[in-house]
């Protein structure tokens, strides 16, 4: 059993579904707010300096900092309706996919790891953008040949536009001080902690056998911009059954020794069952 699977089994409760929901609207009216008062977004963000002073609540309020209106085309209303949507969506998907408690803690995670860097390492305002670019890097682990339409036209698989952006953040840390370095590192603590497996993998480096992966790929049909595939992402090796036959079906990638160096997906009911383990259910 993972870490994941223990926390959820311990503290599953807590998770809240939704919560992309509730992050975007607030995104929405704050940025609403901001064309009346443009020097709204100036009180939400993580100010280190004012939070030193007792403006405490930026430290939940930047979450809600609202996209900014830039020149061009994609910069205007449209690219900021685009980035909301597309911000909603991907948090959806992963929910779907992940559940609620795991979406939520992957969000807190993020969330709080992203003020640990601005307060402590290198002390500069933070805005969501570096979460925002996590959840997406977990969206694109999670479907990588899910085809979006980029500038509304040309089709690209998401996991082409998460390795550039992924090389685009690994350019930044080489470039970056030691300070900021540690920034980096420290704001994409949920997805190096979500993903050890899979980037171990990417390295070259032998996953233990029976190590469940904790996020299997998935695969989507083609919908207009982005939505949550209309083809079940998660089926067992063992009976069968998906997400459509049950809801509250849970799914874990299996790459044990039987289940062959690809791995096999499995429903929680038959996760180590197929190993013989006749502890599978306790």
């Amino acid at each position: 059993m993972s870490w994941l699977d223990r926390l959820e089994r311990r503290f599953g409760r807590l998770g809240i579904p939704d919560l992309i929901t509730y992050v975007i609207a607030g995104r929405a009216i704050a940025f609403v707010v901001a064309l009346a008062h443009p020097e709204y977004p100036a009180f939400l963000i993580l100010d280190p300096d004012a939070v030193g002073r007792g403006e405490v609540w930026r430290l939940v309020t930047y979450l809600l900092t609202p996209p900014q209106l830039l020149p061009g085309f994609f910069g205007g209303w449209l690219g900021v309706l685009l980035q909301l949507y597309f911000t909603w969506i991907v948090g959806r998907a992963l929910e779907g996919a992940w559940g609620a408690f795991r979406f939520t803690l992957y969000y807190a995670i993020g969330g709080g790891a992203t003020a640990v860097a601005a307060l402590l390492i290198n002390g500069s305002p933070a805005t969501p953008d570096f979460l925002d670019l996590s959840l997406f890097l977990a969206f694109a682990t999670v479907f990588p040949e899910m085809p979006i339409l980029l500038f509304l036209i040309l089709p690209v698989k998401v996991k082409w536009l998460g390795w550039l952006s992924a090389a685009g953040l690994a350019w930044s840390f080489l470039v970056s001080g030691m300070a900021n370095r540690l920034a980096i590192l420290v704001a994409f603590s949920n997805y190096l902690l979500f993903f050890s497996a899979e980037i171990m993998g990417w390295m070259g480096l032998r996953r233990r056998d029976g190590v469940p992966v904790p996020f299997p790929r998935a695969t989507a049909s083609a919908i207009p911009g982005v939505s949550v595939p209309a083809s079940p992402i998660h089926r067992c090796a063992s009976c069968g059954r998906t997400e459509r036959d049950d809801v509250s079906l849970e799914f874990r990638w299996c790459a044990c020794e039987r289940c062959g160096p690809d791995g096999k997906e499995w429903c929680m009911d038959h996760l180590k069952t197929h190993r013989g383990d006749p502890a599978a259910e306790a």
